[in-house]
């Protein structure tokens, strides 16, 4: 866990720091998760919603951490019945691939290490005591494809839950999230404009001032 942790920090603070980054886009962002375990009781689809912010890097790769307020069916150890689990979630994705029409066109995949952290659980109408129970913390990682066409992005991916760890609690709950599939939209703004040509533009400007 600490290492996955440590992975996205890394990650996030390469993406302030890499030299020869491209100038980052703000997006807002959707998604819909469709759980690979039937639970009973469950809705069959999740939701996240939130922003993320894209830095490209050379050599057609690019970061791109998100901050999403996720909301899933999750189930309790020993009762199949689901519960409905609210959670600040921070993946960041890592993505590889071509780039076309001027940097607007590129598909895409991508790996996701995450972190996230339940703030709310609903069992039918019943608000539970986040402190009381197991796993308030989550991790885990997804690996998926996308394509981005000038200001929109689209990705699918699976995703693997890997927290596993118990807490003694007075409701005695332990909640064990299941994996599953997220397909995501995104709404991206702002321009990728790299180092060299800001220089470029920056030394035009000179010259032509230098002449008066």
């Amino acid at each position: 866990m600490k290492r996955l942790i440590a992975l996205c920090v890394a990650a996030v603070i390469a993406a302030f720091f890499a030299a020869d980054a491209d100038a980052g886009r703000f997006g807002i962002k959707g998604s819909a998760g469709f759980p690979d375990q039937n639970i009973k009781g469950a809705a069959p689809m999740g939701y996240e919603l939130g922003i993320t912010w894209q830095w490209n890097l050379p050599l057609w790769f690019a970061i791109q951490p998100d901050l999403v307020y996720s909301v899933g069916s999750q189930v309790a150890e020993g009762d199949m019945e689901a519960l409905k689990v609210g959670s600040v979630k921070l993946p960041v994705n890592v993505q590889w691939g071509p780039r076309f029409a001027n940097k607007n066109v590129r598909v895409f995949a991508q790996a996701s290490p995450f972190v996230g952290y339940s703030v709310t659980a609903m069992k039918g109408a019943e608000k539970l005591n986040m402190k009381e129970i197991g796993n308030e913390l989550s991790y885990g990682a997804g690996l998926g494809v996308g394509v981005q066409l000038w200001i929109l992005q689209i990705t699918g991916q699976y995703n693997w839950n890997l927290a596993s760890f118990a807490k003694d609690s007075l409701q005695g709950i332990n909640l064990q999230q299941p994996d599953g599939v997220t397909v995501s939209a995104a709404l991206m703004f702002g321009k990728n404009k790299n180092k060299k040509e800001k220089k470029n533009k920056k030394v035009s400007v000179d010259e032509f001032a230098g002449e008066y």
